[in-house]
Order: C-alpha cells, then sequence, then structure tokens
C-alpha cells in the first residue's frame, strides 16, 4: 500500500491542536507500521518530506499497547467497550463526525478513531460482536464490511518520556529514499528555533512539555537513519 505521512499543521501548544486534519493520517501511518508484520512490510510504501519526521512519535510498543482489534464473532460485552473508550480519551456524542468520539444505540457503537479517516460501526448481538464495518458520517452508508476494526486513540499528546524517533517504527530491512540527509537536519534545527519562540511566549509554561521534550534534534534524526539501506537521489541515483 501506499501511505503519505504529513507534518502536523498545528502547533503542539495550540489548544485546539487535536482538531488537526494531518493528526488522522499520521496516525494510520503509524498504526499500519506497528501492526504490519515484516513479510507485509516489503509492500509498503511511505511517501513524506523533512518537516513530518521531526516530531517524536508514539513507539510501536505503545501503539500496540494502547489500541484495541475488535473482531468480527468474537466475545466483546459492550460495557467493556464503553469503558475503554472513556478511559482512553474518547467523547461519547449522540453521531460521530470527527475522530475521538464514539456513540452508542442499543447494540450497535459507532467509534471514529484516530487511525482511520471514516468511522467504524460495531453492531453486537448480546456480548458477541456480529458486525464491524466503515461508514460515511455524512449519510450514514456502509462503505465496507471488515473482520476487524483497530481502534487508535488521541496518543499524540502522551507522555513524551514513551515517544520515538520517527524512523524507530521502520522495519529493519526499509530502503530510505532521500535526497540528502541535510535537509532533515536542517528542518529540525528550523523547527525546534520556531517551536522554542512559541514555548517562550507561554503562560503557565510549567503546564506545557519543552520544544526539546517533543521534536527530534537533527543529530538524533540524521543518527536514526542509520542501518537503513539509503539510496539517494539528484542528477543521478546512488545507493
Amino acid at each position: 500500500g501506499l501511505l503519505f505521512f504529513p507534518a502536523p499543521s498545528r502547533s503542539p501548544y495550540d489548544p485546539d491542536g487535536h482538531h488537526d486534519a494531518e493528526r488522522v493520517t499520521r496516525t494510520e501511518v503509524l498504526e499500519a507500521l506497528s501492526s504490519t508484520s515484516p513479510g507485509q512490510a516489503r509492500g509498503l510504501a511511505i511517501i513524506t518530506y523533512p518537516d513530518a519526521l521531526v516530531p517524536l512519535v508514539m513507539g510501536k510498543e505503545e501503539m500496540a499497547k494502547n489500541t484495541l482489534a475488535i473482531k468480527r464473532n468474537e466475545e466483546l460485552p459492550i460495557d467493556t467497550l464503553e469503558e475503554w473508550l472513556q478511559e482512553t480519551g474518547f467523547s461519547r456524542v449522540e453521531f460521530v463526525y470527527e475522530p475521538g468520539q464514539f456513540s452508542v444505540r442499543g447494540g450497535i457503537v459507532d467509534v471514529f478513531s484516530y487511525g482511520s479517516d471514516k468511522p467504524y460501526r460495531i453492531e453486537l448481538f448480546g456480548d458477541s460482536v456480529e458486525s464491524v464495518r466503515r461508514f460515511d458520517p455524512q449519510d450514514q452508508l456502509t462503505i465496507e464490511f471488515l473482520a476487524e476494526a483497530v481502534i487508535v486513540p488521541d496518543l499524540q499528546d502522551d507522555d513524551t518520556a514513551r515517544q520515538q524517533n520517527f524512523f524507530a517504527q521502520l522495519p529493519e530491512d526499509a530502503v530510505i529514499w532521500l535526497r540528502d540527509l541535510q535537509a532533515i537536519g536542517d528542518a529540525a534545527n528550523k523547527q525546534l528555533k520556531l517551536l522554542g519562540e512559541s514555548f517562550d511566549r507561554l503562560t503557565g509554561k510549567d503546564d506545557h512539555p519543552t520544544p526539546n521534550e517533543l521534536l527530534t534534534t537533527d543529530t538524533e534524526l540524521i543518527k536514526g537513519t542509520l542501518g537503513f539501506r539509503k539510496v539517494f537521489w539528484g542528477g543521478s541515483l546512488s545507493v
């Protein structure tokens, strides 16, 4: 599959940052990397650019621990599902329309995961998952039936100590295509400077992580590419 990994469009210090449209796209990529086996990874391509690689991301192990896979025909009491959604920060609403929301109507649970651009509809019969589907929140029509749904909460603002360099999420046999490493380092220095200026303007700094806790440094980013096969392009390709 082909995936796009964009840079966040909002500052992490923006109180409305959870409405960042790129947040869902970034989480989709991280979820795909955390759930893809080495053999499956060979068919996965990710397009990105230096600015997108600078913010630290939730590591694969933490992604796996904080996501919930709901499979058709498995046992899942609706109370257990609702409790998990509330504990992981989902808000209960009448109808879901954006990531981070869920609704319950009888034995039907709609969940808008941060790892999907469309919400899931989970239908339960008693404590058994009868069907899993993705649907359009505008007209409520089914897009596709699924064998399982992977529910991902908003992990972008979680414990900064558990976040990692983006390159640490890639499989060991990944190949990195790039023009030059210096562009990655330059992007890191630029973002650190800009975020530092935003941090200096904050009131109540103790309530916010520092830029160094949110971003990868130029040295750490370039070091993160070590061990991977790299293909450089410019006037001609070289490995």
